[in-house]
């Protein structure tokens, strides 16, 4: 999934989004990123198959630690799904297997693809954007009225 957000006309609003910088970043993107990646996760969880131990569910995340990232383009990413070491099964589940063989020859057989990220983000997609705007919005009203109250 791809947003971008460009602002272009009154100069006061593209100097109070330049003077917020880290605060935008930090605070206000970064939040909308986890809540919108929240909303894709939801559904995720919702197909994810449940298995014995219900591990993958249990491990899918957005944004433990370091899974937003900035990169030096600028652009802030979240990155969501299962997390390791309970998910780390996760991308085998998601694309299944092709026949397996152990090294003396024994046949394990392949595993069928199970999607369950892929069609989470293509149902989510567009909820997943209202809130990141929604959030976005928010923020921007909640730290303009901070810069109005400090003055």
């Amino acid at each position: 999934m791809s947003a971008s957000m460009h602002v272009q006309g009154d100069r006061a609003l593209e100097s109070f989004l330049k003077a917020l910088g880290p605060t935008l970043e930090r605070r206000i993107i970064r939040q909308a990123l986890k809540a919108g990646g929240a909303q894709i996760l939801k559904r995720a969880k919702q197909l994810a198959p449940k298995g014995k131990t219900g591990n993958l569910r249990r491990s899918l995340a957005v944004s433990r630690g370091r899974r937003i990232r900035k990169y030096p383009h600028g652009n802030l990413v979240a990155i969501l799904g299962p997390s390791w070491p309970l998910g780390a099964h996760g991308h085998l589940i998601e694309k299944g297997t092709r026949l397996r063989k152990t090294k003396d020859g024994a046949s394990r057989g392949r595993m069928p693809a199970q999607p369950f990220m892929g069609p989470a983000f293509e149902g989510r997609k567009e909820r997943a954007l209202r809130v990141l705007r929604e959030k976005i919005r928010q923020g921007i009203k909640r730290e303009l009225a901070k810069v109005r109250q400090g003055k």
